[in-house]
């Protein structure tokens, strides 16, 4: 089985997300017109707007995205929200991939992964600072010497001071 992008897409875009959408499906056409072919995309004529935008790449399904969430199943017990792309592991992954993690970034309901890995969006700041200062005091009721503990990885992890603020 080849290499497929998933994504979740439970309400519609607004006006000013969609519009942002297209700035950015224009641009990523641009930049990948060596291995994608534009199909359509929102093109303003006489006050008539489509609604989608799409491309094709060589041995791969056809990306598309919808403006509106679809309301008619294809099927029985359909997941009107629920949406995929096979790529194969080519070279149109990338594009198909930030076209899916924009769409992530700009609009709150939307969710995207692919196999082999899958991103939670972060949780508002009050719930890690929450679980933060809990954790904090169940490391100081063990027992635990240290002044500082560093939570999470990287970039977003955070230092505490037992008893203290984050």
């Amino acid at each position: 089985m080849g290499y497929t992008n998933y994504w979740r897409q439970p309400t519609d875009f607004t006006d000013k997300e969609w519009d942002a959408v297209v700035r950015e499906f224009k641009y990523v056409c641009d930049m990948g017109e060596d291995y994608i072919e534009r199909v359509e995309c929102h093109e303003s004529t006489k006050n008539i707007k489509l609604d989608y935008i799409s491309f094709n790449a060589a041995g791969c399904e056809t990306f598309y995205i919808e403006k509106k969430v679809r309301t008619e199943p294809e099927y029985k017990g359909q997941d009107l929200t629920f949406n995929f792309c096979k790529t194969g592991a080519r070279t149109v992954d990338i594009f198909v991939w930030h076209m899916l993690t924009f769409c992530q970034m700009i609009k709150e309901d939307f969710t995207c992964s692919r196999d082999w890995w899958y991103w939670e969006k972060p949780v508002p700041i009050q719930i890690v600072e929450e679980a933060a200062q809990l954790e904090a005091k169940e490391i100081k009721e063990f027992g635990v010497d240290a002044e500082e503990i560093y939570l999470g990885n990287g970039s977003t992890g955070r230092r505490i001071k037992i008893g203290g603020t984050i």
